[in-house]
């Protein structure tokens, strides 16, 4: 009997142990991989808010807003030849996904940005970093043009998102992370949502009478 509680002793230890181990393990890992993280953010961002790089890194960074794809997509979606409504549609179910989806993450994450001064408006309106919305629908984007068309669309809009997720790095709203997992998170979105279609494209039209 006394043996017995002592390989149950042993083996409670041991236990104890691997966990401690495991544990230890995990914080290194994520320490390891927050230096790396911190280390590409900080060689990617601009150390100057001046010059040409700097205007361009900006209007690159913007050019991902919401509001200006919403607008241009509604647009499309009302003066647009059949075929480009339909692309039109995709996109705009993406859009209100993405819009939906991001937040959601980034109450539950609670990343700060990095500390800057450029982007008022993000720090004060959205003050979390993790994922980049920007970079998410920047891989949403890229994904729908290049699965629904047109070629040259889609070579220019693939072309255009990872610029747009490395401005946000370099004008210092986003680390490196932050637009990885923003374009892993866009790219499953676009691929969500042109698998769904055409029930949700027809059922948008619909709703919105054209």
């Amino acid at each position: 009997m006394r043996s017995r509680k002592l390989i149950l002793l042993r083996d409670s230890e041991e236990s104890k142990n691997r966990n401690t181990r495991d544990g230890v393990t995990m914080t290194t890992l994520y320490r390891k991989l927050t230096a790396v993280d911190r280390r590409v953010s900080r060689r990617l961002r601009l150390e100057t808010q001046s010059g040409g790089r700097w205007i361009a890194a900006v209007i690159f960074a913007h050019s991902g807003d919401t509001i200006l794809w919403t607008v241009g997509t509604i647009v499309v979606l009302v003066s647009g030849g059949a075929i480009w409504r339909y692309r039109a549609a995709v996109i705009l179910v993406g859009l209100i996904v993405q819009t939906v989806a991001v937040p959601l993450l980034k109450l539950t994450v609670r990343r700060k940005r990095p500390a800057g001064t450029w982007g008022g408006v993000y720090r004060r309106f959205d003050p979390h970093s993790f994922p980049s919305g920007h970079a998410a629908r920047a891989g949403m984007l890229a994904i729908v043009t290049w699965l629904t068309g047109p070629v040259w669309l889609a070579v220019l809009v693939l072309a255009w998102a990872p610029v747009v997720a490395t401005a946000r790095i370099a004008t210092g709203v986003h680390y490196f992370s932050d637009v990885i997992a923003g374009l892993a998170l866009g790219i499953t979105i676009g691929v969500a949502v042109v698998l769904a279609e055409p029930r949700l494209s027809e059922l948008l039209l619909q709703l919105l009478s054209f």
